[in-house]
């Protein structure tokens, strides 16, 4: 079910050309992180983007180093560097854990692959736990659980800029986010409202709570509220 780490990558992608000094962009996501509205964002604010595109990681050198990307795929290349600007974007992991629970395998395949080869002890412990679970709702919970607090802290080791994608339902939080990308356009009040718009708690399937996670996992539910609140969740 968990295969090795494919050649062909489905990489959440937003692709926007240089403007108003942003340079390369990277922002790097967990998988159903808000991928989708951000990406709704930058059409929004007239940055050339496109969302989910399949690339060979051994061709992403051939790409125009202009472009900017965000995801949960593109953090597994080797060539970080073409990046003038890494920022690491969360959402609240009750919500990405109940959405993530439907992904494909796709989503997990990388990290877990990554994981393996780092062997990393903890990692190891969850991994053989998630395997030996029946194929049931808990163990599509616990593989999301694994999946949000690993991925986080992986990309915790590219960059330390970090903003919660909930924030950008706020002006000034908003305001924040266009300072990180240095896009210096001035935006409305009126784009804002409609930018806001965009804003849905989409792929939501089921109320996950921290005690559930906790009947599931204590000491790495402990660790998932830990770094949430980290984040600034409450």
């Amino acid at each position: 079910m968990y295969h090795k780490l494919r050649l062909v990558l489905v990489i959440n992608v937003y692709i926007s050309k240089k403007i108003n000094n942003m340079g390369s962009i990277l922002i790097a996501s967990t998988g159903r992180s808000g991928s989708t509205f951000v990406n709704n964002i930058l059409n929004h604010l007239n940055i050339k983007s496109q969302h989910e595109i399949r690339v060979n990681k051994h061709d992403i050198n051939d790409i125009d180093k202009n472009l900017s990307f965000c995801g949960w795929k593109f953090i597994w290349f080797d060539s970080l560097d073409r990046f003038d600007n890494i920022l690491h974007q969360v959402r609240n992991p009750l919500d990405t854990i109940a959405s993530a629970m439907t992904h494909d395998n796709i989503l997990f395949d990388q990290l877990f692959s990554f994981m393996l080869s780092k062997n990393d002890p903890y990692f190891n412990k969850c991994y053989c736990k998630l395997l030996e679970l029946p194929h049931t709702l808990y163990k599509m919970i616990y593989r999301s659980m694994i999946y949000w607090y690993f991925l986080n802290i992986h990309i915790e080791s590219i960059t330390s800029n970090i903003y919660k994608v909930e924030t950008l339902n706020d002006i000034n939080g908003f305001k924040q986010f266009c300072k990180m990308i240095n896009y210096n356009d001035i935006v409305t009040d009126e784009q804002f409202s409609e930018i806001s718009k965009l804003f849905k708690r989409e792929r939501i399937h089921i109320d996950v709570t921290f005690d559930l996670l906790n009947k599931l996992d204590p000491h790495l539910t402990s660790l998932i509220k830990t770094k949430a609140l980290d984040y600034g969740y409450k």
